[in-house]
């Protein structure tokens, strides 16, 4: 199933080829640039037909498409062709693509916040670092926050934003820890050490979701806890689960004990304990079981779409933005 879901990238960039190309058929027909051939997919061309100057094209491999203009190797000068157009034309012409692949992806946004609502993140403490601010103001791994200076979180990029604004000036950070809504204060450095932060944490996210217990390999924890197939994971030690992340840190932070996990079994509530070691594995799931999440949406009434459309889309371009930087400190 992995190789056959990895295949989906062919058609996935094939859209957005196709997409990105259409983007410079529009503006080259909009300069008045003569557009010699409009494919959909690359050669071999199997199949054609001319409309006007255009030739419309199917071409055999399947892999977005392309865009052929009269002048663009630079041996027409033709009033029609792209070496006889503006400086700002040609301009307009090359960022057209790039440019319909954003209004793409920002009309994918709304299409899907419309059909099925709205995601929402829980964002929680990792790791704290000692010494550092987050330890002076008590955190420990495993909360989750809740409000910054009265600001409900629901994305690490807000928790990253808001104790940038409020660098140097005490913060009142609402947390909840295993159930206990706890109200702390902290003064986020202004000139952090390397690699610490503002806060000295290590933060993560994950949507709200339930989690399903898809497979349990017979040698592994989770089959040792008493785990079936079909198990809906509702709690562990009387802390709620409303994501993977909760499960995941809730069982780290018990590791060389025992943990009490209550699923839910053929509608029954069921109590399982498990030996944690203490080595966990960072890179899979705790107890050894494949899981499944089932993601919860709110809906988002017609009027409010577009706002929360903008807010989606802003908050995807920091991460990345964020993620970039990261590639070059």
């Amino acid at each position: 199933m992995t190789f056959l879901n990895a295949l989906w990238i062919v058609p996935i960039l094939g859209i957005l080829i196709f997409i990105h190309e259409l983007g410079h058929f529009v503006m080259a027909r909009r300069a008045g640039v003569r557009v010699e051939e409009f494919g959909f997919g690359l050669p071999p061309r199997i199949w054609g037909v001319k409309r006007g100057d255009t030739i419309y094209s199917i071409n055999l491999l399947p892999v977005g498409g392309f865009v052929r203009v009269l002048g663009e190797d630079g041996k027409s000068n033709a009033h029609d062709s792209m070496q006889s157009k503006t400086a700002g034309q040609r301009a307009r012409f090359l960022a057209a693509g790039s440019a319909m692949n954003l209004i793409a992806a920002v009309v994918l946004i709304a299409v899907l916040i419309g059909v099925q609502g709205r995601s929402s993140d829980n964002v929680y403490v990792v790791n704290v670092n000692p010494g550092s601010p987050a330890a002076d103001a008590g955190w420990q791994s495993g909360d989750r926050f809740l409000q910054i200076n009265g600001a409900t979180i629901t994305s690490s990029d807000e928790v990253s934003r808001l104790t940038t604004r409020n660098a140097g000036r005490a913060t009142t950070v609402t947390l909840d820890r295993a159930g206990e809504v706890i109200t702390t204060t902290i003064t986020p450095r202004e000139n952090p050490p390397a690699g610490q932060g503002r806060t000295g944490i290590t933060l993560s996210s994950a949507p709200n979701a339930t989690i399903h217990v898809n497979t349990v390999p017979s040698d592994s924890l989770a089959a040792q806890a008493g785990f079936h197939a079909g198990d809906i994971i509702q709690s562990v030690d009387g802390q709620p689960v409303p994501d993977y992340l909760a499960y995941a840190l809730a069982l780290r932070n018990r590791a060389g004990g025992d943990a009490q996990i209550q699923v839910q079994r053929d509608g029954a509530p069921v109590t399982l304990t498990a030996a944690i070691p203490t080595d966990l594995p960072v890179d899979r799931e705790p107890l050894g079981a494949d899981l499944t999440q089932q993601l919860h949406f709110e809906r988002v009434s017609p009027i409010n779409i577009p706002l929360e459309t903008v807010r989606t889309f802003g908050s995807t371009m920091r991460q990345m933005g964020t993620g970039l930087m990261s590639l070059v400190r």
